[in-house]
């Protein structure tokens, strides 16, 4: 096998190197570390203080819906697919190609998920015709044609630079 794991994986490095975080490489790292900690959780306090104080008009319940929903739908939908996703491209992508198609993935997927509530329609209304006036799917897969066209620029690029070698 070497250097190389089992279907062409490279394998993890030691469990030291991956147990690692910011928190271990050193004081100024580890106070930083803390500092931002302390500011994300105030900053966490007061938006959940802020939610419960003006329960009447944040309706607390219906957050909660949302946060919990926001979970699961990441952990058992999104992250499966890009998992999947992923061993797909390291599997049938070479390495020195992977970069780029795996940038325009990450890229096309952003584009699609913020898109998605513009092409679906969400807020349109026959009343108020200045909403969402636009076609957003013609506009979604322009972009991601563009995205699409700079990854494979990037891949003959590639491609050329080892051919000269």
């Amino acid at each position: 096998m070497g250097a190389e794991g089992v279907g062409g994986l490279t394998p993890l490095p030691p469990e030291e190197d991956r147990l690692s975080n910011a928190a271990d490489k050193g004081p100024a790292n580890r106070r930083l570390f803390s500092i931002m900690a302390v500011i994300g959780w105030l900053v966490m306090s007061y938006g959940v203080y802020g939610l419960i104080i003006n329960a009447a008009q944040t309706h607390p319940s219906s957050w909660l819906v949302w946060f919990l929903g926001g979970i699961v739908v990441h952990d058992f939908l999104i992250a499966p697919v890009v998992i999947g996703v992923g061993v797909l491209v390291s599997r049938a992508v070479p390495d020195h190609y992977r970069g780029p198609v795996q940038g325009a993935l990450i890229a096309g997927g952003i584009v699609a998920l913020t898109a998605l509530p513009y092409v679906l329609g969400f807020g349109r209304s026959s009343s108020n015709l200045s909403a969402l006036p636009n076609n957003y799917a013609t506009a979604l897969g322009t972009l991601l044609l563009l995205v699409a066209a700079v990854a494979a620029a990037l891949v003959a690029l590639r491609r050329n630079r080892r051919r000269a070698r």
